[in-house]
């Protein structure tokens, strides 16, 4: 049988193994052919002790925070000059009310409404979170009972106000 090997997969093992790689199959040969031609240097790679390196909570921490501010839709909010909120005649009284969501347009929204939808997608993935943290082996039953009620409830809550969410909308959706 053919060994399908991945070009990357050749380097790597002429730079870190001292066998040689595995021959790729006649389908991969033009895929291979720069490898053949470049060699990578051969040398190792340490890393240095004494860089810091951060406690992995700050590590999900920051990355969480980009997460959030990602999914918001900040980036399009900057370029798009975006309000931070609506308004809208009363067709009833005639006064202007503020509106927090932008019906009718999927391609638009105000920065609360991506503040929102975000937070929203943040305590669903706090809960898939708090599912993987209940079922670690260590967890004793009645904190794997708090930790199972906290973790449905967060993705209970986020899944159904994102779909009141969607329904705003694009109403006559979901009906």
């Amino acid at each position: 049988a053919d060994i399908v090997v991945h070009p990357l997969v050749l380097c790597l093992c002429s730079v870190f193994a001292s066998t040689p790689p595995p021959q790729p199959a006649p389908t991969m040969e033009a895929l291979a052919l720069p490898f053949t031609v470049f060699n990578a240097p051969s040398f190792k790679l340490s890393i240095n002790k004494s860089l810091f390196q951060p406690p992995p909570m700050v590590v999900f921490g920051v990355v969480f925070f980009f997460y959030f501010f990602f999914c918001s839709g900040i980036i399009y909010d900057l370029i798009t000059e975006t309000p931070s909120i609506g308004s809208e005649r009363d067709p009833r009284t005639g006064a202007i009310k503020p509106v927090a969501i932008m019906a009718g347009r999927l391609n638009g929204q105000y920065i609360i409404e991506g503040i929102t939808g975000s937070a929203l997608f943040s305590l669903g993935g706090i809960g898939i979170i708090l599912f993987d943290v209940a079922a670690r082996k260590g967890t004793s039953d009645t904190n794997r009972t708090i930790l199972l009620v906290i973790a449905g409830l967060c993705l209970f809550i986020a899944y159904n106000v994102l779909g009141v969410f969607v329904r705003i909308k694009v109403p006559g959706y979901m009906r």
